[in-house]
């Protein structure tokens, strides 16, 4: 699966230094969790380069701060400041230097995804094709869902008292995620949205009934589960059209926003589950 385009629109592709401990195995390929080191574009490495303004028997050797792109800072690994600019050139030649923060060697380039804020947000492993390495789950957008699943009417003693003709339950899932409840075969996470209910063709209730069902109503969405867990496949098999058991109402994808927000680590995902909830409880589409 190929990264969302509206999250590689927000990101950038640069070329960067790596150290040898900030790989997880020996083979240089698999990073360490980013959490853990958060890589970022200022990181700071020390060059070595052979002083150009030196002309004595013994030649001398600069170290110069390159950031992981790179690219030379003005400043020497002694803390003087005041690079000239050919051997700023020079350094940034330099395909190998060692980590300011742990004295590691480095020599490791790698292609990379950066967000806004110059952090590591994915990276090419050694050895991927060119055509393919994007071809990767770097992450999986929420893709909220509403979907209706229709009470047993046998359960609901005023079905006919009132000519009920159906009472339903609406959820919101995220279509990208699923849960292993203490077995292999994995559910979706249904977050209660709403309880509601459709009266029998020609049934006009006064205006008493209808307040009397919309309290049975409500007392009935206070005890109701707020999350439960059904099997992917029951879910992803549903048709639009069914109205028997769980049906498809409709979608809400991210917004712009808020993919640009995941990509520079802004998103929170609870609360953005918690707002769209507020939306279709606010706005059901039923």
């Amino acid at each position: 699966m190929k990264i969302d385009p509206r999250i590689r629109a927000a990101l950038t592709q640069e070329r960067w230094l790596f150290a040898d401990d900030e790989f997880l195995f020996t083979n240089l390929q698999t990073l360490r969790p980013p959490v853990s080191i958060s890589p970022s574009a200022d990181d700071e490495f020390i060059v070595n380069v052979p002083d150009p303004y030196d002309y004595g028997d013994n030649e001398e050797i600069a170290g110069v701060i390159v950031n992981r792109k790179g690219e030379s800072s003005n400043r020497f690994s002694d803390g003087t400041i005041g690079v000239p600019q050919l051997l700023r050139e020079k350094a940034e030649q330099q395909e190998e230097g060692f980590s300011c923060r742990t004295n590691c060697d480095a020599n490791t380039w790698m292609d990379v995804l950066v967000n806004s804020k110059g952090k590591l947000f994915y990276y090419r492993p050694q050895g991927c094709s060119d055509d393919s390495w994007e071809d990767f789950d770097a992450v999986e957008l929420p893709a909220w869902h509403l979907v209706r699943r229709n009470d047993d009417l046998d359960d609901w003693a005023i079905s006919h008292e009132y000519g009920l003709k159906s009472v339903y339950r609406v959820y919101l899932y995220d279509h990208n995620q699923a849960t292993c409840c203490a077995e292999l075969t994995p559910s979706r996470e249904l977050n209660f949205v709403d309880l509601r209910y459709e009266l029998n063709d020609g049934v006009e209730l006064t205006d008493e009934q209808v307040n009397q069902l919309d309290e049975i109503i409500q007392n009935a969405w206070s005890a109701g589960e707020d999350i439960i867990y059904v099997h992917c496949h029951e879910i992803d098999a549903v048709d639009p059209e069914e109205k028997d058991n769980y049906r498809h109402i409709d979608q809400n994808p991210m917004s712009d926003k808020e993919v640009v927000d995941l990509v520079n680590e802004e998103f929170d995902y609870e609360e953005a589950k918690q707002e769209v909830l507020e939306y279709f409880r606010c706005n059901c589409m039923l």
